[in-house]
């Protein structure tokens, strides 16, 4: 079952409902109606005592903030500027400034004077004619949270070039292991693997593919907000979406007219065309549809986060609660403004319209998702040795 979201998909409906306002981020009204759920801190992950600046977050992330953004320290990651990536709070906060900063602003905190009591905001006023860049302006809001969001989807990609695993999860033991982020950063060994054939239809790539957005999706600060079931739900929904609008940007960033793997491989190898179950326009479109859909919207990186991100936060899923519908559909709401915001910023007055163009994708997202369980379904009667039939990719594809 497609998710009611792509069934019948209106871009129109996905505008901001002032395109010309500000982007602005508004955490959910739902946090403070559930007081017994455990609500964590968007910085750090630890219990959070409130909203600070805009987000649920802990007292001492909150002073951080304030103290950083009033007295402007210089701080720089001695690693690769991902310390907060994917952490859980299980292990305390890692010690990096420069980091524990930066995913303050990606969570969207931000600081106004008036924010705090009086004392604080003197403090800020006194400060201000020495720093007069201490605001932060709605546009470093927005391309902070865009880099944040492509460092993790470059981490992504680079752990499905790299995975190896004879491992079968399901969907849920994936969640249910206790740190988030990518099962390849913890492998001190690569363990044996299958051939990557392409004597199947859907090699092991696809199945490493599906596995490495689920743990994309799952490392989104949000994720922290929804009990197992809602992620189950939610990831279950969208794990193949991802995994096929991954493959097509990075294909079409390649310059190549159809899916192709890591290595180069076609994700549909030529031998697809020789079984007389599909027809030639099948074949073709499987291969080449989503890709020709990017190449001819010449998609840039931060509209390709962004809309993924979108296309994600799908509220109407039967089975998820009303308290993670109202935080989706806040996260959804938070990208269809920053995607807006960014198009403005780049396209000028036909932002309206290039928005819909890319949100438009959701479409062919949606007829591709189609003709893959098509395919699958054929393959098990016709084929059952030439398919993947890995547990995480046959559930990616029952929703």
């Amino acid at each position: 079952m497609v998710p009611p979201l792509l069934t019948h998909f209106d871009p129109a409906s996905m505008l901001p409902s002032n395109p010309n306002s500000p982007m602005e981020y508004r955490p959910c009204a739902q946090m403070s109606q559930h007081p017994h759920l455990p609500i964590r801190c968007s910085v750090c992950n630890q219990q959070a005592y409130g909203m600070n600046y805009g987000v649920p977050s802990c007292n001492a992330c909150k002073m951080f903030f304030r103290r950083v953004v009033i007295l402007q320290p210089e701080y720089k990651c001695r690693g690769n500027d991902m310390c907060y990536i994917g952490i859980d709070g299980s292990t305390g906060r890692p010690k990096c400034r420069a980091c524990r900063f930066r995913r303050c602003l990606d969570v969207g905190m931000r600081y106004r004077c008036g924010d705090d009591d009086d004392d604080e905001t003197t403090v800020a006023s006194t400060d201000q004619a020495h720093h007069p860049n201490i605001l932060v302006t709605s546009v470093d809001i927005l391309c902070s949270m865009i880099r944040s969001l492509l460092h993790l989807d470059t981490r992504r990609y680079r752990s499905f070039e790299r995975m190896e695993s004879d491992e079968d999860p399901t969907i849920g033991e994936v969640l249910n292991r206790s740190v988030r982020g990518f099962a390849i950063d913890r492998m001190n060994e690569a363990p044996r693997s299958p051939r990557r054939s392409n004597q199947q239809i859907l090699s092991q790539w696809s199945f490493f593919g599906v596995w490495t957005s689920i743990e994309f999706l799952n490392s989104l600060d949000f994720m922290s907000l929804l009990n197992p079931d809602d992620k189950q739900i939610i990831l279950q929904s969208f794990a193949m979406n991802s995994y096929l609008l991954s493959s097509a940007f990075q294909s079409a960033s390649q310059h190549s007219d159809r899916l192709l793997n890591p290595d180069g491989t076609e994700l549909y190898p030529s031998g697809l065309s020789n079984m007389k179950e599909f027809s030639d326009g099948y074949v073709n479109r499987i291969q080449k549809l989503l890709v020709s859909k990017l190449g001819e919207l010449h998609i840039t990186s931060e509209e390709y986060i962004l809309t993924t991100l979108i296309l994600f936060c799908t509220p109407r899923l039967s089975g998820m609660s009303p308290y993670a519908q109202g935080i989706v559909v806040e996260q959804q709401r938070k990208y269809c403004n920053a995607l807006m915001e960014y198009l403005k910023l780049t396209w000028k007055e036909r932002a309206p319209q290039r928005f819909q163009e890319i949100i438009s994708i959701g479409n062919v997202m949606a007829k591709s998702f189609e003709d893959v369980h098509y395919l699958v379904e054929m393959l098990k009667i016709f084929y059952p040795t030439s398919y993947n039939s890995k547990k995480l990719f046959v559930e990616s594809l029952n929703k």
